[in-house]
């Protein structure tokens, strides 16, 4: 096993009975809540292993090229199909135009498209749901702790990606700076934030 693996288990079980662990990724935002490239965790807690970039989940078709000693990095089903619609390039050989991106439940089968269905790209995807029910399972699993409720944190996973991107923006700046800093003012933010 890998020190990262080996650090990740021992925060998992330095938690507190049925502790709720949040979690922020870069490829999740709140109109879009989900994934279909893998997803990369990061925990929110300073408390967590340093850099806090946790897990990359990725899907069953890529098990082959898993590290077996990196138990961090591990395959997940989907559980959507994220239907991408593009417009038509006319006149040829000019780049499409994305038009909009919607999730759907992979309660059956996969989705197949027909050929008749041009500019429709469907794509295997993970919601905030399927990444916190992998989480679960690697913390009981790997851990030992199947009382550990994870949760993605939409408002602080906002704020410090976009605060990433638009770092011009002093605002933004201060308060990504000040949840990665200090716990109490993370949860004040959140409150005062969700109430906005």
């Amino acid at each position: 096993m890998d020190r990262d693996s080996e650090l990740l288990i021992a925060y998992l079980r330095s938690q507190s009975p049925g502790a709720f662990v949040p979690w922020i990724s870069p490829q999740f935002e709140s109109g879009t809540p989900w994934s279909t490239q893998g997803v990369d965790v990061r925990i929110v807690d300073e408390e967590a292993p340093a850099p806090r970039w946790a897990w990359t989940i990725v899907g069953p078709d890529q098990v082959d090229e898993l590290d077996p000693e990196e138990l961090w990095c591990f395959a997940w089903p989907p559980d959507v199909d994220v239907h991408e619609v593009w417009e038509t390039p006319l006149p040829p050989h000019t780049a499409q135009q994305f038009v909009l991106e919607v999730a759907l439940s992979r309660d059956n089968e996969p989705t197949e498209l027909s050929p008749s269905q041009q500019g429709l790209v469907v794509h295997p995807g993970w919601t905030s749901d399927a990444v916190s029910a992998a989480l679960m399972n690697w913390a009981t699993v790997h851990a030992g702790r199947d009382d550990l409720h994870f949760f993605w944190d939409d408002i602080v996973g906002s704020l410090a990606f976009a605060a990433v991107e638009h770092s011009d923006s002093p605002l933004l700046r201060y308060l990504h700076d000040a949840i990665e800093e200090d716990a109490e003012s993370s949860s004040i933010l959140r409150r005062i934030l969700h109430n906005l």
